[in-house]
């Protein structure tokens, strides 16, 4: 998406994937996306985002949206470095959702374009995710989050 719309800044995008991470989400939205939908979205949906981006506004996807609330009335537990209260796991919030997308089979070049964010940078995610978990492949990841209860259904 960032490619695109570095090419053509006036193009309106809007994301239809299946990750309703708040930090992707707000990731992608500062970076220009214009909506952000679930890919479990009706047609309707679909329709008003269309509308809604089509008249100069943004549109994120209720559920997402729910969740973006809740943050903002401080119902989430965080710590100082935003990052959720657990203790098994090491990870920022970016490391983890670049191991669950990982986990996904996602490829680096994928994981870079929903995330709008170069390969080099994920690569480099990837780099220190292996460092602070001392491994070596994305399978070892996989068992990792496993291990951990951290993999999402």
């Amino acid at each position: 998406a960032m490619q695109f719309l570095k090419q053509n800044p006036a193009l309106k995008i809007i994301m239809v994937t299946s990750y309703g991470d708040t930090t992707l989400v707000k990731e992608c939205l500062n970076n220009g996306v214009k909506g952000y939908l679930l890919k479990s979205f009706g047609f309707d949906e679909l329709l008003d985002a269309i509308y809604e981006v089509y008249k100069g506004g943004q549109y994120i996807d209720p559920q997402i949206r729910q969740e973006l609330v809740q943050i903002g009335l401080g119902k989430t537990s965080t710590n100082e470095k935003g990052n959720s209260k657990n203790d098994k796991n090491p990870l920022t919030p970016r490391e983890y959702e670049i191991a669950l997308l990982l986990a996904d089979a996602k490829t680096t070049k994928e994981i870079a374009s929903l995330l709008c964010r170069s390969e080099n940078t994920i690569n480099s995610h990837k780099k220190n995710m292996f460092s602070k978990l001392n491994i070596n492949s994305a399978v070892e990841l996989v068992n990792w989050l496993n291990r951990q209860n951290l993999m999402k259904d």
